[in-house]
């Protein structure tokens, strides 16, 4: 039978139907609104771990990712993914099913439940698209390694987006580890403390360092830059340097950037 799938052939689901690496594993049917859906699963081995490396080996390239509300994820090689889309969804939802729950019928019940899952639906297949070009940017860029915020200790967010930006970011990180895995990048957290607050640049740590929502200008050496793009840096560079304090240290750690690398011993060393 034909597959109905999105129009774009740079989809998600290209990349396993396309790809001979994956195989058609358990799949479902199911049954939603009178009509019924294929769910098709895929799988590919997985790819052998390497050896450990000892000290003087390869360097290590880490991209680094930092979630936000405005953007919902932008890295250090300066992919921004607004999240413009998801909020508006999410009020238009949210809005909507309010409304239904005053009039606590029963049809309006039953809306709400399909209302729900095409919510969810809608949301999963946004998040597949950016967790898609995070690994993207990680592969363009030879990284080995994503460093991302660690959720259990992720910054406050405003109380009336809180839960839902929680729950995208979850779903999110989900969703680039199990992708990660199928090309052996290795998923990294950090501590998010301070890391919209100091500058890349100087290292200087101030809370005025943050001008406003978007914007950062360091206090000290006056660099400007998009507060979005100096947390994703700062997650990367944590990472870095966390692996320069480790007692079992392997190679020289950089950190990707779209025009190169910086590294705590060489600096910034510009791409090809």
């Amino acid at each position: 039978c034909d597959l109905n799938l999105p129009d774009e052939e740079d989809g998600y689901q290209h990349e396993y139907l396309t790809d001979d690496e994956w195989e058609v594993t358990e799949s479902t049917l199911s049954k939603r609104d009178g009509d019924y859906y294929l769910h098709l699963g895929f799988r590919k081995p997985k790819p052998e771990k390497q050896v450990e490396i000892q000290d003087g080996d390869e360097d290590r390239t880490v991209l680094g990712v930092d979630l936000g509300i405005v953007n919902i994820a932008t890295t250090s090689t300066a992919y921004f993914a607004s999240g413009r889309k998801l909020r508006h969804r999410h009020r238009e939802f949210e809005r909507i099913r309010g409304t239904l729950q005053q009039t606590g019928t029963q049809s309006a019940h039953r809306t709400i439940q399909q209302m729900s899952g095409r919510e969810s639906r809608y949301l999963r297949d946004q998040l597949h698209q950016v967790a898609n070009q995070i690994l993207e940017e990680a592969r363009t860029h030879d990284c080995e390694y994503i460093a991302f915020e660690n959720l259990k200790h992720i910054r406050e967010r405003a109380p009336p987006v809180k839960e839902f930006h929680q729950w995208a970011h979850r779903q999110l990180v989900d969703l680039v580890e199990y992708k990660a895995e199928a090309h052996g990048i290795s998923i990294e957290f950090v501590s998010p403390k301070n890391t919209s607050r100091r500058c890349p640049d100087c290292g200087h740590t101030s809370e005025g360092n943050r001008v406003r929502q978007a914007e950062f200008e360091c206090e000290a050496c006056g660099a400007t830059q998009n507060a979005d793009y100096v947390g994703a840096k700062n997650v990367g560079w944590r990472f870095v340097r966390r692996g320069l304090q480790s007692s079992r240290r392997t190679g020289d750690s950089q950190l990707a950037l779209k025009s190169g690398t910086v590294t705590p011993n060489r600096g910034f060393v510009p791409s090809d």
